[in-house]
C-alpha cells in the first residue's frame, strides 16, 4: 500500500478509536494524560513505521502491537526516572555474503519464513529500519530483532558454503 492510504486507514482509526483506546489505557494507568501520551506515542509510530503496515492484517490488530509497545516503553521509562539505559546500538553493515546475493534471491528466501519472521527481516534489510525501530511495531524487542537478523545472516552464510 502507498503511504496516502496507510495515512487514511490511520486517520480512520484515531477517529474512531483513539478516544476508547485512551480511556481504557487511563483505567490501566490510573492517568489520562499518561493514557493520552502513551496512545498518541502509538499513533505517532503507526505514521513513522507506516511502511510496517500489512494490508492482510486488521489495523485495529496493528494498532494493539504498537500500543502495547507503547505501553511498555512508558512504564521502563517512568521506572528510570528519566535515566538512559540504552547505549546506541550501532547495527552492523551488511556482509559480504548479503552483498552477493540479488535481491530477488533475498526476498525468496526471506518469504520462506514464517510469517512473524518475514515482516521482521523485510523491514530490517530490505526497508532498513533499525532493529529499535522494527522492535517499535513488532512484538519482538530490538536485543530480539538483531538475533533474528544474525541467525538469517548466518543461515545465508552457510546456505553460501554449501
Amino acid at each position: 500500500m502507498d503511504k496516502e492510504s496507510v495515512f487514511k486507514l490511520i486517520e480512520e482509526h484515531y477517529k474512531k478509536r483513539a478516544e476508547l483506546s485512551t480511556r481504557r489505557i487511563g483505567r490501566y494507568l490510573s492517568n489520562r494524560a499518561n493514557a493520552e501520551d502513551v496512545v498518541q506515542e502509538a499513533y505517532l509510530r503507526m505514521c513513522t513505521y507506516w511502511k510496517s503496515y500489512d494490508p492482510e492484517q486488521s489495523v485495529d490488530k496493528w494498532f494493539g502491537t504498537i500500543l502495547n509497545n507503547s505501553i511498555k516503553d512508558f512504564f521502563k521509562a517512568d521506572m528510570m526516572h528519566g535515566m538512559s539505559d540504552t547505549m546506541p546500538v550501532e547495527e552492523p553493515a551488511f556482509d559480504n555474503v548479503l552483498n552477493r546475493i540479488e535481491v530477488a534471491e533475498l526476498m525468496e528466501i526471506i518469504n520462506g519464513k514464517p510469517e512473524d519472521l518475514r515482516k521482521i527481516l523485510h523491514l530490517y534489510l530490505i526497508e532498513g529500519f533499525t532493529s529499535s525501530e522494527v522492535g517499535e511495531v513488532v512484538p519482538q524487542s530490538a536485543a530480539n530483532v538483531r538475533k533474528i537478523v544474525q541467525r538469517f545472516r548466518d543461515e545465508v552464510a552457510d546456505h553460501g558454503r554449501a
